[in-house]
């Protein structure tokens, strides 16, 4: 496995309303950053110690001896990238984007209060592109893992954002700082959120215009807590 590490994974994003807080868990998140070449994604997501963990690990432990070999972790790795694939969903001005992956990472992660160890998977995905001078629309579409849970976003964009609206069960991202926009996501069923942003002329941008150095975008930390049972994995790899 390529245990090169996504995104930082340094700030804590915050989705739900103080109602909202108790009922639900935010095990995924996503990341997406748009700059002058390329668009990326980064993933994090946490399986908490316990039943859902254990049933991962009792699935791809090919040998059986209970503990988890590089292999064995690429596989539940490959197969969460593939749940992540099935759910998220990029466009740009209408054309279907497909980032290919290119690092993930999967570690144990025990909490203080839990007797077993839980896992913590990572990903990065970009696509090569080019916004030209103009204005643009990103569509990033996803849906929970189940109705119990959110999927916070964060989106940053290089360049001047002229609006973000949320459809069906989304939350709408705001805009914290120039082109840095979170607090919203997904929740329940999903939906999806457009984010407008204008690309200036090149004689237009400033000399300390970001498309020229796009620093490295923080990801997140996944809140901790329990988190309800999900549909089991793909059958258990033949041993």
């Amino acid at each position: 496995m390529l245990r090169t590490t996504p995104l930082a994974l340094i700030a804590c994003i915050v989705l739900a309303t103080s109602a909202q807080a108790h009922t639900l868990t935010t095990p995924r998140m996503v990341h997406v950053r748009v700059s002058a070449d390329r668009v990326e994604v980064a993933v994090s997501w946490l399986i908490h110690a316990g039943p859902r963990a254990q049933h991962l690990r009792s699935r791809f432990d090919r040998d059986g001896d209970g503990n988890l070999s590089e292999v064995e972790q690429d596989g539940i790795a490959a197969w969460l990238q593939r749940r992540v694939d099935g759910a998220l969903e990029l466009s740009l001005d209408g054309l279907t984007l497909h980032p290919e992956v290119g690092a993930m990472d999967l570690s144990l992660a025990r909490h203080a209060d839990a007797d077993d160890e839980g896992l913590r998977f990572g990903s990065r995905s970009a696509v090569l592109l080019c916004p030209r001078e103009g204005s643009h629309e990103l569509t990033i579409a996803d849906r929970p893992e189940q109705a119990t849970h959110s999927v916070p976003l964060r989106v940053d964009v290089a360049w001047d954002v002229v609006g973000a609206t949320a459809e069906g069960e989304a939350m709408p991202l705001t805009q914290s700082e120039p082109g840095v926009l979170g607090g919203g996501g997904f929740t329940g069923r999903g939906g999806k959120i457009v984010v407008r942003f204008d690309v200036p002329a090149p004689d237009e941008r400033p000399a300390s215009d970001p498309t020229d150095a796009v620093p490295p975008a923080p990801g997140w930390q996944a809140s901790e807590g329990p988190t309800a049972a999900e549909e089991d994995p793909a059958p258990a790899p033949a041993r």
